[in-house]
């Protein structure tokens, strides 16, 4: 894929990297298997968009992204502690 196919939205195959040129985050990658680790990631988006080293509109669309995400896996755990408490 190329960077401008990207950009316009196209999907990326399982296994295909990144096309050269697209922003990555400063620093290590979080977990986004819990809470923490989202917040953790919208908060880097944050920091590199206040640094410019991200472009504002990225940083907003990927923090959209993580909001979704949170909301996700917080409708996750309510279902696994009411299928929990029904379970008694």
């Amino acid at each position: 894929m190329t960077k401008s196919a990207a950009i316009e939205g196209e999907i990326l195959k399982p296994g295909e990297p990144l096309p050269a040129g697209l922003p990555l985050l400063p620093g290590r990658p979080a977990s986004l298997k819990t809470t923490n680790g989202i917040l953790r990631e919208m908060s880097t988006c944050y920091r590199a968009a206040r640094a410019g080293k991200l472009d504002v509109q990225t940083a907003c669309r990927l923090v959209y992204i993580l909001q979704g995400m949170a909301k996700v896996f917080e409708i996750h755990e309510f279902e696994k502690r009411i299928e929990a408490l029904e379970r008694r």
